[in-house]
């Protein structure tokens, strides 16, 4: 993998990769938000689910620029703004929660 991978790197590419982020991403959408159910509440479990597609935690087989930082916060960008979105907070900064984080191994 080289810099101008890194450098073009965008949703897009990513999806070709693992067609199942574009399922995340659809599933948020479609989200029916519950009452009493906050955005920190509803992130918690798709975070989960990405945590162990992109970044340090992908599975060893998967393809090295998915196991990138780069990977990583354009996939937490895009699922967590779909997620502000549903919950009328568009555009909303990300934030990285430290006391939400989430082991490797957990799943």
């Amino acid at each position: 993998m080289n810099r101008s991978e890194l450098n073009t790197l965008n949703w897009d590419s990513l999806v070709i990769l693992d067609p199942y982020l574009d399922t995340v991403l659809r599933e948020i959408q479609e989200l029916e938000i519950k009452k009493g159910v906050s955005i920190r509440q509803a992130w918690k479990r798709y975070r989960e689910i990405m945590v162990h597609r992109v970044g340090f935690c992908a599975p060893d087989d998967y393809p090295a620029i998915l196991k990138t930082s780069k990977a990583y916060d354009i996939v937490y960008e895009k699922l967590y703004n779909a997620l502000g979105y549903k919950y009328n907070y568009p555009f909303q900064k990300m934030i990285r929660d430290e006391t939400s984080y989430v082991e490797c191994n957990a799943m």
